[in-house]
Formats: C-alpha cells, structure tokens, sequence
C-alpha cells in the first residue's frame, strides 16, 4: 500500500502564498487575447473613418480624412484688342485636403463637429487658418436642433453640399459668385419640422458677417434663412449623385434669403477687404433637385444687391478711394446620370449677370461644360473628369467676349 510524502508546515505556507499571489495574475486577461468587456471599440471602413466609442456609448469620436488631387489645363482669353493669345496655365494641385473630427459627449444629443483644411485653396490667403468648421451642436428636440460656431450659412444648395459629394469636379461660376460661405454665429435648425417625415425643414441663423475665421471690430451682423420641402419624403437630396437609383420620383425644393448689414468684404462673407467703407447686401436663393433612376437634375437662381451705389472715402494721403458693390444674379443647371452605379456622364451650364453698370470689373460671366465621373466607391473613392467652355464679357456692351478652355482631372479618397 502506498503512502503519502510527509509535507512540512512551512512546505504548505509557501504554497498558499505563492496561489494568492498568482490568483490576481490569472484573472488578467493575456496579452493579444480578445476581452469580452472592453472599455472601448474601435471601428474603421473606408468612407466610414476611425470610430472611438465608450462601452456605454454614452460618448464617441470619429476621425475621417480626404484628399483631393487635380490636374488642370487653362487657355489664357485672346487679347480683343492685340489678338494675341498667352501660353495656357498647366499644372496640379491638392485641391481638398480636410480632416474632420466629430461625435457626442456625454449624451447623442451633444455633438461636435470640427474640420480642418490644409491644402492652399482651403485657406484664404490672406489669412493662412486651417479651421473650416468648429461647431457644438445640440439635437435634444426634433423640432429645435441648436448648431453654435463656425459653419456654412444657410443659403444655396450647391455650397451647403459637401465639395466630397458633388456630382462634378467642382462647383458652378455661379455659386463662386454669389454664395454665402462660412461664418461664426448660432442657427436654430429642424431636419424634420412637426414630424412630417422630413417633408419640410428650416434654419434660421444670425452671424457674425465677416466671413470665417475672422472678426471686425464697427461692422454688422448676417441674417440667413432658409426652407425646404420634399413632397414626395425624405431622400438623400445632399449627394448631387443617385446611388440609389429609386424607381420613384425624388424632389426637394428650397428658399432662402439674407441680410448682410455693413459688411467689410466685397462678397459679403469672401472677396477683397473694403478700404471705402461697408456694404448692406441683400440675398436671395432657391433652387431644386430632382432624382429618379440614376438621373439626377439640379437647378439654381441666386441674387446679390446692395443698398448703396458707390462707396467713397478720402484716404491719409487725400486721395479719394471709390468702390462699387457686386451686384448681380445667376442661374445654373446640372444633370448626370448614373449608368451602371459607377459611370456618370454629366452636363452644366451656368451664368452670372451684373444687376447694373457701376462695377467695371464685374461683367457677364457663362460656362458651360461636361464631365464624366467613376465611382469605385461612391464619393468615398472616385475619379472625375470635365471640359468648360469659359465666356467673359469684356466689355459692359457685351462687344467683345474673353473665351478659354478649361479641362480639369481630379480623383478624390475619403476615408
């Protein structure tokens, strides 16, 4: 019969301490091994970014990045009066270059949303700051959604539409014209107004009215309003392509309006810094886009006027600065369809018309062009391509006419 080794007192002391100590060990989990109760997630997917997320939920950060290289070719305008005509401008360019951080604290309903712009274009040059938007958004009522910072201004569609999501290279004459870029200010918005489906929308913003990143001392504020419908419900009426390609018809239909009081800047919110004095501009936009089937049409009339003719001012050196306000109008129409949900030709024709004779160095102002599109991966991965036949009056009269070709390559990723 076997018998048992004699095992010592201080033999099982040992070994009851060394299991306590080890005990804690094993509880932790090995390095490398998946933790079924991780403090936090991290996800990733192209067009989708990095996404940080408590466990709760209860708060989340997402970065995304895009870039956007371009290729271009510009025929210099033939001099009317020496018919002489220049090399065209050749080159490329970092188009876009963004970073945008946003997500919720604390609760969904406090959100943020940050982007910054790196690349030449994204900065104005005179004042070389990266940061686009810098916004804190409350979203705690359907009908009453709180948006405080730097933003886009409530205004025409085209430049609401985020430059990842346009149907061609880049935007209209028109919108370069007449838009109402970013500001700082507060806007009260609701995407769905009384619950009807998303069928009617508003928002309602005041601002500063110097344009972004920037605020003058004696000058007055921005008033923006605007309003859409889409009778026929809820679409993705903010991506100028039809991915979707319903068979149903899709509509939606906006109106909006401002007020810039003594504005320091030429275009109310960009364009040169006045040195005479400050503007009162008034501004009015609707516009429309359709989609049905991969077809999509978009449409656009924007409006500038001032309330002064002329502004003068005697400068220290006694010279009298006189300056004229950009007053015009203009209209656009774009449509594309998409083929085979990767290819999409498109076409555009757009016009800016001065309201009056007082600004010599604004002139009536067409383009019109095609383009042609590839979609790898919707707007997140693409290549676009587009021709513009550029026409500038030289002349109040219209006599002589500046023509020049434009053709621009640019491929865009958005992670």
């Amino acid at each position: 019969m076997p018998t048992r080794a004699k095992t010592s007192p201080f033999s099982r002391v040992a070994t009851l301490a060394l299991v306590l100590v080890a005990a804690p060990s094993a509880a932790q989990p090995v390095p490398g091994a998946p933790d079924d109760n991780p403090p936090a997630t991290l996800t990733g997917a192209l067009g989708q970014g990095f996404t940080f997320r408590t466990k709760d939920n209860s708060s989340a950060l997402n970065l995304r990045a895009r870039t956007q290289v371009q290729a271009f070719t510009e025929t210099k305008a033939e001099d009317p009066k020496t018919g002489r005509t220049e090399r065209p401008d050749v080159g490329f360019l970092v188009r876009r270059m963004r970073v945008v951080f946003q997500g919720h604290v604390h609760k969904k309903e406090f959100r943020y949303y940050v982007q910054l712009g790196f690349s030449p274009r994204d900065q104005e040059s005179d004042l070389l700051v990266p940061v686009r938007d810098a916004q804190l958004i409350w979203t705690g009522l359907r009908d009453l959604n709180v948006r405080f910072g730097q933003m886009k201004v409530p205004f025409n569609r085209e430049r609401v539409v985020s430059s990842s999501a346009l149907g061609m290279v880049d935007r209209s004459n028109v919108n370069g014209e007449l838009n109402l870029d970013r500001d700082l200010g507060i806007m009260l918005q609701s995407r769905d107004l009384f619950g009807l489906r998303e069928l009617l929308r508003y928002n309602l913003g005041v601002f500063g009215g110097d344009g972004r990143n920037r605020t003058t001392s004696g000058t007055g504020l921005l008033y923006a309003a605007r309003v859409e419908v889409a009778p026929f419900g809820s679409f993705d009426d903010y991506s100028e392509v039809d991915f979707k390609r319903s068979s149903k018809p899709r509509l939606a239909i906006g109106f909006a309006t401002g007020y810039s009081e003594a504005t320091p800047r030429s275009r109310a919110t960009t364009g040169d810094t006045l040195k005479a004095g400050t503007l009162d501009y008034r501004h009015g936009a609707a516009d429309v886009i359709f989609k049905m089937g991969g077809l999509s049409v978009q449409s656009e009339v924007l409006f500038r006027k001032a309330s002064q003719t002329v502004l003068r001012r005697v400068d220290e050196a006694g010279k009298t600065v006189t300056e004229h306000p950009r007053n015009a109008w203009g209209y656009m129409v774009q449509a594309g369809y998409l083929i085979d949900g990767h290819l999409e030709p498109s076409l555009r024709y757009g016009e800016v018309r001065p309201l009056d004779t007082s600004n010599a160095k604004l002139q009536r102002d067409r383009e019109i062009g095609g383009g042609l599109s590839y979609y790898f991966h919707k707007h997140d991965l693409k290549i676009q391509a587009d021709y513009f036949r550029l026409l500038t009056d030289a002349d109040p009269a219209g006599v002589n006419v500046l023509e020049r070709d434009r053709v621009r390559i640019q491929g865009q990723v958005f992670f």
